[in-house]
């Protein structure tokens, strides 16, 4: 018989679920981890609590399960957040969430120099605060060193798919999500808003 794994990746915990191929619920597990705030509107995460949380909660469905086998897996999660991953695959703490606010200066940048409409146009959504895009311009202008330290810049769901896999990928729902890619290599290797 098939059975499914299904991932969860929240704000606040992950939620596992195991059913069969008759949609059967066969298991749950359920973790929780914190948000950190080190200033007003900011909010970030650690990725290795994602990955730690995971584990809990997977082995919590599987003994509900009677340890069975997994046929598939599939991941959902909350969105728009950024991590930040090293060439050697590991992230660079903190990951910032989709509820982080730092960022709205940069929305305005942004919508300013490229137009609501083009950026209707590119990605069918204005940035907001929170979403990669912004983000990662924040990050271009008030931290580059970590933002030059970076290889990758994943979604936070893609960080538990990356632990799974050793892999970096997304999904076409998530991928555009993000809005647009905000940055571009030029020859001398600087990056740069573009539109």
């Amino acid at each position: 018989m098939t059975h499914l794994l299904g991932i969860d990746l929240g704000t606040s915990s992950v939620k596992v679920v195991i059913i069969d191929e008759n949609a059967n619920l066969l298991g749950l597990g359920n973790c929780e981890y914190p948000i950190a705030t080190p200033q007003p509107g900011w909010a970030e995460q650690t990725p290795e609590d994602w990955w730690d949380a995971t584990v809990q909660a997977v082995r919590q469905a599987l003994a509900q399960a009677g340890n069975t086998n997994i046929s598939g897996i599939g991941l959902s999660g909350q969105m728009h957040g950024t991590v930040l991953i090293t060439p050697d695959l590991q992230p660079i703490n903190p990951a910032i969430i989709w509820a982080d606010q730092r960022s709205a200066a940069q929305v305005d940048e942004i919508i300013k120099l490229m137009g609501a409409d083009r950026m209707a146009q590119i990605a069918g959504t204005a940035p907001a605060a929170g979403f990669m895009g912004p983000t990662l311009r924040w990050l271009q202008q008030h931290d580059p060193a970590r933002l030059e330290r970076a290889r990758y810049c994943i979604l936070t769901k893609d960080y538990v798919r990356l632990r799974l896999t050793g892999e970096i990928a997304t999904d076409a729902s998530d991928a555009s999500a993000t809005a647009y890619s905000i940055f571009a290599s030029d020859s001398g290797g600087q990056r740069s808003l573009v539109s």
